[in-house]
């Protein structure tokens, strides 16, 4: 020990005489204790170089002074300046085997983010680093944080130092998404759409319908205020095809189909011409479809429109109607002929009866009395005849 004190003496008696009336060296600093030097740390020489002196009273040292003063590099005889970053990076670093610790911007984070109680340092969660790296400070006061600014960060990438924009798209992603063993779950256009018509009463979400979907796909937002979406309108739209990102149009036609379709095991039915005339014809009364008969279809089809009224269908028009073939897409004309073949017709087994031109001369001489035909009998028919032959016999002469 009495050789270190006389070293530690020599030590300071050099370092005077090449720096004379100079107070920045050990000797100054150590004490001496029943002749015996003390010895002197590094701290109690950082405190010594950092003190300055004002009327012969050394002022005192702070912890932030020291701190500073260790972060200090000089060059040319002039102390850097230290930072505030400077001094978080010195006190979140740790030394083992006389090597610095290197320091994260997480650390830093955390460090600027915990609070001390007790002598305690509170635990940080990665919500106070978002809020934390998303305020801004303004006149002293650091901005509260919204939930958006930090599904926006969250959203957001960085590449080349710029951080990328983030759409409502993203966010609307990002807040349906679940991790599972740290994999983000994908999102498809229908959990967004489910996402944006939920809403939340007591905490808890709302179920969202199919139909909940087709209209708010259907909406559209004017000043602020959603349209009303008419069920035409909802059917329009699941009629409608998409091709290179062009919607078709839809036509009544389709939308008939549409409505009378049903669907078995996923797949939907087929609609014949008679489903869609069906369909024109019903009317509904307390929820219940109507039957339609065959001679409703005939009326349909026989029915003109003008000015938007629909006319009146007799049955001589029926007749012509069920008389009448199509070739080429043009309806046969229709003599008186064929409507007295056609009544005189019956049907047995699906086939219809052929007709002979007795049967038509029968029918012509026949009278209808409260529903009933008249029997005809011969002489009838041969009255019948004689009139013909009075006809011709005129025509002749």
């Amino acid at each position: 020990m009495a050789r270190l004190s006389e070293a530690m003496i020599r030590l300071g008696v050099f370092v005077w005489n090449l720096h004379p009336g100079e107070e920045l060296c050990v000797f100054p600093s150590a004490a001496k204790w029943r002749g015996v030097l003390s010895t002197v740390s590094y701290t109690d020489l950082d405190v010594y170089k950092r003190q300055t002196k004002w009327r012969g009273v050394l002022s005192t040292v702070s912890y932030t002074d020291l701190d500073v003063y260790k972060r200090q590099t000089k060059w040319r005889g002039v102390l850097s300046t230290v930072s505030y970053t400077d001094l978080d990076v010195y006190k979140r670093q740790t030394k083992w085997r006389g090597v610095l610790s290197t320091v994260s911007y997480t650390d830093l984070d955390v460090y600027k983010r915990q609070t001390k109680w007790r002598g305690v340092l509170s635990t940080v969660s990665y919500t106070d680093l978002d809020v934390y790296k998303r305020q801004t400070k303004w006149r002293g006061v650091l901005s509260t944080v919204s939930y958006t600014d930090l599904d926006v960060y969250k959203r957001q990438t960085k590449w080349r130092g710029v951080l990328s924009t983030v759409s409502y798209t993203d966010l609307d992603v990002y807040k349906r998404q679940t991790k599972w063993r740290g994999v983000l779950s994908t999102v498809s256009y229908t959990d967004l759409d489910v996402y944006k018509r939920q809403t939340k009463w007591r905490g808890v979400l709302s179920t969202v319908s199919y139909t909940d979907l087709d209209v708010y796909k259907r909406q559209t937002k004017w000043r602020g205020v959603l349209s009303t979406v008419s069920y035409t309108d909802l059917d329009v739209y699941k009629r409608q095809t998409k091709w290179r990102g062009v919607l078709s149009t839809v036509s009544y036609t389709d939308l008939d189909v549409y409505k009378r379709q049903t669907k078995w095991r996923g797949v939907l039915s087929t609609v014949s011409y008679t489903d869609l005339d069906v369909y024109k014809r019903q009317t509904k009364w307390r929820g219940v479809l109507s039957t339609v008969s065959y001679t409703d279809l005939d009326v349909y089809k026989r029915q003109t429109k003008w000015r938007g009224v629909l006319s009146t269908v007799s049955y001589t028009d029926l007749d012509v109607y069920k008389r009448q073939t199509k070739w080429r897409g043009v309806l046969s004309t229709v003599s008186y002929t064929d409507l007295d073949v056609y009544k005189r017709q019956t049907k047995w087994r699906g086939v219809l009866s052929t007709v002979s031109y007795t049967d038509l001369d029968v029918y012509k001489r026949q009278t209808k009395w409260r529903g009933v035909l008249s029997t005809v009998s011969y002489t009838d028919l041969d009255v019948l005849s004689g009139e013909e032959s009075l006809v011709l016999s005129l025509i002749q002469i």
